[in-house]
């Protein structure tokens, strides 16, 4: 036996990763050695399959077996203490593994227990470190995937979480402050994540998606505007582009928005005339003046402008709910929703006159009717000043659920 044995060891050291038939019959030696109550001998075996076994990426079952083997070897010799160590290895290896207690004595069983507290103490430890590594870098994924894998396992991060979400909750108020809306969404969704019942938290989440919602509408509005403006502009309908223009103006919250979208448009500017050079002649032949007479009532100049309602609504400024009767609070429950389309006008200050409406339900006309009617919108203008909007709205109601 004792030259078989010395013959794996050979093996062991010239070979880097060992065949695995090879490394399974090493085992079967080892387990002989040790039934044998041989446990130096079994011990010096298994540490040179240990040692071949490091820098292999696979045979985790084989690593297992080879680190309990030694953990009873070592209790053989009553090191216990070296014997937790490889069983404190053995869990870093598959933190699930299971002793059977039937199959092994209380010693070993004991020992098994004790590794395995080590064990979770130190991944407990570890799991702070990097949490704080985490918070500290504000990498919110991170840090919530190491929440939700070991929180359950480590009473103590229970307290680094608390604090995750207060600093996520200061970065993303900061990010806000500073107009980084998705970098404020971030770490906003991080507090909800932790702590589903912070009010502020979800309010200003609500507020951004709102943001982003309305930035999009405005973003498709200016699109639409654009694609306007670069068909019509080889026509020359120098009202028609004035008008264009003033509408893109209005729409932009700043002068930096939609840059990438403006950059698209074509310049609309007429090519100058090419003067002809003058020629010496004899002094032309006295004309009568021509005394212009201002034209009256052109037509187009001063009749409101239709608007579709996606667009007119992105200049809605003031909006006021419909009241709901309690009427009208039953007539709704037996609908899941009831559509009211009205045609307005929104003069040059913004205010909304009703021009037609449905045939519908009286009770919701008139809840409509006069919602809307107190609504404001940011005046429409072009060349010619404030301009007057012709369109129609869709209003939806419903229920709150």
């Amino acid at each position: 036996m004792f030259q078989m044995a010395f013959a794996l060891f050979t093996l062991m050291q010239s070979s880097p990763a060992a065949p695995p038939d090879e490394i399974k019959s090493a085992l079967a030696h080892a387990e002989a050695l040790y039934y044998g109550a041989r446990f130096t001998e079994s011990i010096a075996l298994l540490t040179r399959v240990d040692e071949s076994l490091k820098t292999d990426p696979g045979h985790l079952q084989e690593k297992i077996d080879t680190k309990l083997r030694l953990a009873l070897s070592h209790i053989g010799l009553n090191d216990v203490a070296r014997a937790k160590s490889y069983l404190v290895d053995l869990y870093t290896l598959e933190p699930n593994y299971v002793l059977d207690a039937k199959q092994f004595p209380p010693k070993v069983v004991s020992a098994a227990g004790d590794a395995k507290a080590e064990y979770v103490k130190m991944q407990c430890f570890a799991a702070q470190t990097d949490a704080r590594s985490h918070l500290e870098a504000e990498k919110t994924a991170a840090f919530l995937d190491l929440m939700r894998s070991m929180r359950s396992k480590c009473a103590a991060l229970m307290q680094i979480e608390m604090e995750g979400a207060d600093a996520f909750y200061k970065s993303g108020m900061a990010a806000y402050k500073r107009g980084d809306l998705p970098r404020a969404l971030n770490n906003l969704e991080a507090v909800l994540a932790i702590s589903p019942e912070h009010e502020l938290a979800t309010q200003y989440v609500d507020l951004i998606h709102n943001k982003q919602k309305f930035t999009q509408d405005r973003r498709k509005a200016l699109s639409t505007l654009v694609d306007t403006w670069n068909r019509n502009c080889p026509t020359s309908n120098t009202e028609l582009i004035n008008a264009l223009r003033g509408q893109i103006s209005d729409l932009l919250p700043d002068p930096a928005f939609g840059q990438d979208i403006r950059g698209q448009m074509k310049d609309c500017t007429p090519p100058k005339p090419i003067e002809e050079p003058k020629k010496e002649s004899a002094p032309a032949p006295l004309i009568p003046a021509v005394v212009a007479v201002p034209v009256q009532n052109v037509p187009g100049v001063t009749s409101c402008i239709e608007m579709s309602s996606q667009l007119a609504l992105t200049r809605l400024k003031t909006r006021v709910d419909p009241v709901i009767s309690l009427e009208l609070r039953n007539y709704l429950k037996s609908s899941n929703e009831v559509l009211a389309r009205l045609k307005v006008r929104i003069n040059e200050s913004g205010d909304v006159a009703i021009t037609g409406k449905p045939n519908g339900n009286p009770m919701v006309n008139q809840a409509v009717s006069t919602a809307v009617a107190q609504w404001k919108f940011t005046p429409t203008r072009d060349q010619n000043g404030a301009r007057c909007v012709d369109t129609e709205l869709s209003i939806i109601i419903r229920l709150a659920q």
